[in-house]
């Protein structure tokens, strides 16, 4: 059986407080955590608080350093490799075994992604699952809405426990077939098998554009998303920049993770 490796751009403080006390749930062989800080307080925070492996880019302007470490040589073919951003801010840790199944069982996809609460294109596969209670039309405007934004983490944090259990009765690996009409897929939380990780060296320069939708269609490879896994991904550049005020939210994600500590 392979190993399960979870590797994390990091970070800002405030989001890995939350991440980790998930992470330090989950069965994992390694946990690499790599050192993309940019300001001087995440670092000294980083460097005094993390028992993980903290890997560090040469260069932090660029992904390049993270995506050309992941290589078919260095990993066996069943390995799972996944990327998690710094700020997802809840994981349901009773369901990530079988997530962690289902992705050993299919070995053609390229990637898998976990059902993500503030990501277009699962929230449709979610909505459609009614695993949350929002239109098409609601979660198409999920890029730069704020409130949307603020009405799905104000819905999922006082219904975590709903939203995971329908998850799990209704949730399960749908496939994306690549098309220029299904778009790019925001990669907040991803598993590749170690097989397929030659696509981490094509992808570095545009990684989210060139591994949801550019090498799915150039290679005719399907990714799928398992919906019966839940996570939460805080907030997209588009929708701080819209005014989205965390506070709150980020303040509630709080006291979900202490509660399930």
């Amino acid at each position: 059986m392979g190993k399960v490796i979870l590797t994390c751009f990091a970070g800002r403080r405030r989001y890995l407080e939350i991440l980790y006390k998930y992470i330090d749930r989950l069965k994992l062989d390694e946990v690499h955590i790599w050192d993309y800080t940019r300001e001087e307080s995440d670092t000294a925070w980083l460097r005094e608080n993390t028992v993980y492996q903290i890997m560090t880019p040469q260069d932090k302007s660029t992904w390049k350093d993270y995506y050309m470490y992941y290589t078919t040589d260095k990993y066996q073919p069943d390995d799972i490799i996944i990327k998690c951003d710094d700020d997802i801010v809840f994981i349901d840790v009773d369901q990530f075994d079988t997530f962690v199944e289902n992705r050993r069982k299919d070995t053609k996809s390229l990637l898998a992604f976990a059902g993500i609460i503030n990501n277009r294109v699962c929230g449709l596969n979610q909505a459609e699952q009614q695993i949350i209670p929002f239109s098409e039309e609601n979660i198409n405007l999920v890029y730069f809405s704020v409130q949307m934004c603020k009405l799905l983490h104000d819905y999922f944090v006082h219904n975590c426990d709903t939203v995971c259990a329908k998850a799990k009765m209704n949730g399960g690996p749908t496939l994306i077939v690549p098309s220029r009409k299904t778009n790019m897929i925001n990669i907040n939380f991803i598993a590749i098998l170690g097989k397929d990780l030659w696509a981490f060296q094509e992808c570095w320069d545009k990684d989210e554009d060139k591994l949801s939708l550019e090498i799915p269609l150039e290679r005719r490879l399907c990714n799928y998303i398992d919906t019966s896994f839940t996570v939460s991904h805080m907030a997209f550049t588009g929708q701080r920049t819209s005014g989205y005020d965390e506070t709150a939210d980020l303040a509630n994600y709080k006291i979900l993770a202490e509660n399930r500590a």
